[in-house]
């Protein structure tokens, strides 16, 4: 199957010629625009004196690796000469949908990228997830890439929606299941793949001539073509911006001089949003203490999150597409070590340490793993040292081989006094909370008084679409519950609090890279000192519990 091929090609991308046979230009829709309006606001509101940091990755697998995206990247930095521009691609060849679908969360939301150009084979339907991913979990815009035409595809193919099957898959990826996708999501389609049907027939040009030898990959006037319908939805239209991009629904600018209000060394606000950012005009003469919710932002277990793990010995594969946990996290390096190693490659048993937890356990690729301290899980299916060895033809693990990766706090506790922070997304603008519930926080921010002058502004990103910066409003009259107590009996685990209408208890599965929280059944019991409320757990439950307010999200 041709899917296969396209998963598993690891060959260099070759250079790409500037001219190609004339053809109709493809001319974006308003709709299609809008969807990009934030990040085309970033790139035409960027000026020498004010130049906008724009933060955009490519992602996707081999195709995505090849010589057009240089050409995206080198054309956009000529019709926007005065922003800022971060260009990174961060596609893993061989990585389908379902495999992109493993790495995306760590791959992308601690980045917080402006735009994602996305391409994926597979059936669609989990690249689905994978743009849900990215549009959830930050403010990016994406623009998910219709496929261009392979050499073995009619030109004449079935385009209506309603009678493709699934059974004709390139068809349907690329009439149902991408637009779908895109639809879904509020994402921006590439309309690549009827274009390039019409390039071929204006100009007689076999689709397979385009294409290298292996059928596949974009040849010459392939990676040109496909730059050029890439780059229409994104080069000026000469229209001014349709908004203000640090300004608008997604995103939330605030000036310290004017609002919120400082009261002697102390701002206190409601923020919307997922991420809380600080830019600063100069060095702070004094410590700026940090609290989110009436906490430290490291006492909070979602500010926590792993990174990338590793290459195999066969490519840039992560050894493990996914690490979830099930406890909060501390800063550590962690390492995965294999042994054990059958002559095929295909089974083997590993080890796992942290710098902080120590050694946390062993387990086979062939079953779930938990760790000891619940600190790491791994899924069997997300190993790739033994498909390393598998498509590379036998190629073993070599001697001495571990994976290793980060478990990284996304946030700060304070701005040091008169030194530069060291977490930053840009210039001047630090993070102080990644990876919030995409809801109402209460910021507070305290320092001498006079210092908070060297304070710019203040930034949350909301990507629901509600961000906001108000004064503080009055809390809320809900008293806290009594301390959540932990039974274990036969057969079961008990866990009770003092009875309170204001409040419930959520859990969740997994802590990272995707918590999410549902509520737990609960029952009124009555005791001689107390009513209480009681979760009755499964014994064999892995589960993170949490006291929450009735009425908000976790």
């Amino acid at each position: 199957m041709i899917l296969s091929v396209l998963g598993w090609f690891l060959g260099a991308a070759p250079e790409a010629r500037g001219d190609i046979l004339p053809h109709a230009p493809l001319i974006p829709t308003a709709d299609e625009l809008s969807r990009l309006a934030r990040v085309r606001a970033l790139l035409a509101s960027s000026t020498r004196e004010n130049p906008n940091l724009v933060r955009i990755r490519f992602y996707g697998q081999s195709i995505t690796l090849a010589h057009w995206w240089q050409v995206v990247a080198a054309e956009l930095r000529v019709a926007y000469p005065d922003a800022n521009l971060d260009i990174q691609n961060l596609a893993i060849s061989g990585f389908q949908d379902w495999a992109l679908d493993r790495t995306v969360d760590v791959d992308m939301v601690p980045v917080q990228p402006d735009l994602v150009i996305l391409h994926a084979f597979g059936n669609g339907i989990l690249l689905k997830d994978v743009v849900h991913v990215i549009r959830t979990g930050t403010t990016s815009e994406v623009l998910l890439q219709q496929d261009y035409v392979l050499g073995y595809e009619p030109l004449d193919e079935d385009t209506n929606p309603a009678t493709i099957t699934i059974d004709n898959l390139l068809s349907y990826r690329n009439y149902v299941s991408l637009p779908d996708a895109a639809n879904s999501n509020g994402a921006c389609l590439a309309r690549i793949h009827d274009p390039w049907k019409d390039y071929c027939r204006t100009n007689n040009v076999d689709p397979a001539s385009m294409l290298e030898a292996d059928g596949v990959h974009p040849g010459d006037d392939a990676n040109q073509l496909l730059a050029e319908l890439t780059l229409a939805y994104l080069l000026p239209d000469g229209k001014p911006p349709a908004l203000d991009p640090w300004n608008c629904s997604t995103v939330r600018t605030a000036n310290f001089a004017t609002e919120p209000l400082w009261r002697d060394g102390q701002l206190i606000c409601d923020v919307v949003g997922n991420v809380i950012e600080i830019s600063l005009k100069s060095l702070v003469p004094a410590n700026v203490e940090i609290y989110i919710d009436g906490v430290r932002p490291s006492r909070r277990p979602e500010l926590y999150g792993f990174d990338r793990v590793s290459p195999t010995q066969f490519s840039l594969w992560p050894a493990v597409s996914q690490v979830g946990s099930l406890v909060p996290l501390v800063v550590e390096d962690w390492t995965l070590t294999p042994f054990n190693v059958t002559l095929d490659g295909q089974g083997f048993n590993f080890r796992v340490s942290g710098s902080v937890t120590g050694d946390d356990g062993v387990g086979t690729n062939k079953m779930k793993f938990t760790s000891r301290s619940r600190r790491v899980v791994i899924e069997p299916g997300d190993h790739w040292l033994d498909r390393s060895v598998y498509y590379s033809g036998g190629n073993p693990i070599p001697h001495g081989y571990s994976a290793h990766w980060k478990a990284l706090f996304h946030g700060m506790d304070r701005i040091e006094a008169s030194t530069v922070p060291v977490l930053s997304l840009g210039g001047d603008v630090f993070t102080v909370a990644l990876g919030l519930s995409d809801d109402v926080h209460r910021l507070t921010l305290s320092t001498e008084p006079g210092s908070e002058s060297a304070l710019r502004f203040l930034r949350v990103r909301s990507p629901s679409g509600h961000a906001r910066v108000t004064n503080a409003a009055p809390p809320p009259e809900i008293p806290p519950p009594g301390s959540l107590s932990i039974l274990s009996v036969p057969g079961r685990i008990l866990i009770t609090w003092s009875a309170d209408p204001g409040w419930k208890l959520v859990s969740s599965s997994s802590l990272f890279p995707r918590t999410y929280w549902r509520e737990y059944p609960q029952v009124l019991i009555h005791d001689q000192t107390d009513h209480k409320l009681v979760s009755i757990i499964d014994p064999d439950t892995q589960a993170y519990f949490k006291l929450v307010p009735v009425g908000t999200n976790p």
